[in-house]
């Protein structure tokens, strides 16, 4: 997932991972055993709304926010790029070119 680091797009993807997986699941499983888990699921509803007045805001203060230049952001993303690891020779393995005898063929003499 691209932009965690943005408190509008995580609190979007809290909303929906509880919405989508956990209420369903704890919902199903709390009807199964007769209830017993009522406080538990009240508990996720208010998690549930928590995130969503979250992500208002994040909403309201990214809109606040004035928009960056976009050269700044292709330069800081070209700092941001790791090294990339030099290319090893695209030569076969010497275990695959050269096969390993058997335990039989060893036994055998004929290795």
């Amino acid at each position: 997932m691209l932009n965690l680091d943005k408190p509008s797009v995580m609190a979007k993807a809290e909303m929906q991972f509880i919405k989508f997986i956990i209420k369903p699941l704890w919902d199903t499983f709390n009807e199964f055993i007769g209830g017993s888990l009522d406080i538990a699921c009240e508990n996720l509803q208010n998690n549930m709304n928590k995130w969503e007045e979250m992500y208002s805001k994040a909403l309201q203060e990214e809109s606040n926010e004035p928009e960056k230049p976009k050269e700044n952001e292709k330069e800081k993303e070209s700092e941001k790029e790791p090294e990339k690891a030099p290319r090893r020779d695209q030569k076969k393995s010497t275990f695959i070119m050269n096969r390993q005898p058997t335990i039989q063929e060893e036994d055998d003499g004929t290795a």
